[in-house]
């Protein structure tokens, strides 16, 4: 039923932001592109703040190491978005908003009774961001940047869930 509807609509907070307080008039598929890169920010913000309570959680253990490496992987990606939906003549998401949509927060990893219990919230919420991701590139109306952007994106989360099943493993 979903599968046929844009993953942001114009009703969407994120696109109406993205709208308000463009440069340029901002033609509709660019706005669509503005719109599903501003709720990307947001929900890479969500998975950063999954990451930082699972890392905190590990202190000193083996798995703290790799988490690190994914937690710089997706902070990484946060000015490349922001520059993105910039030059399409959007406005990025502030730096407090979060999308709120991942299955666990981090307030939730953060009270889960133990370590493993807290590397299976973060696999959910990562496959749910690679979820969110290969939506985005299910969509027609991107730019070819964007898109590109979202292939190597996309790419990385694939990677980014061998990282957490090998931690899982352990």
């Amino acid at each position: 039923m979903t599968e046929n509807r844009p993953l942001i609509s114009e009703r969407s907070p994120s696109y109406q932001r993205s709208q308000r307080g463009a440069i340029d008039p901002v033609e509709e598929t660019e706005a669509q592109t503005v719109g599903t890169l501003s709720h990307l920010v947001e929900l890479e913000r969500d998975m950063i703040a999954a990451l930082l309570a699972v890392r905190n959680r590990l202190s000193d253990s083996p798995g703290r190491g790799p988490l690190d490496d994914l937690l710089v992987d997706h902070a990484d990606r946060l000015p490349l978005l922001e520059q993105h939906i910039r030059e399409l003549g959007g406005v990025p998401p502030d730096p407090g908003d979060r999308a709120g949509e991942l299955p666990r927060d981090a307030g939730d990893i953060a009270y889960l009774g133990d370590d493993r219990d807290a590397l299976r919230a973060l696999a959910d919420d990562h496959e749910a961001l690679a979820e969110r991701y290969r939506d985005a590139l299910g969509q027609p109306n991107h730019t070819e940047d964007a898109r590109r952007l979202l292939e190597m994106f996309s790419s990385d989360m694939e990677q980014h869930s061998a990282r957490i099943a090998a931690l899982l493993a352990a």
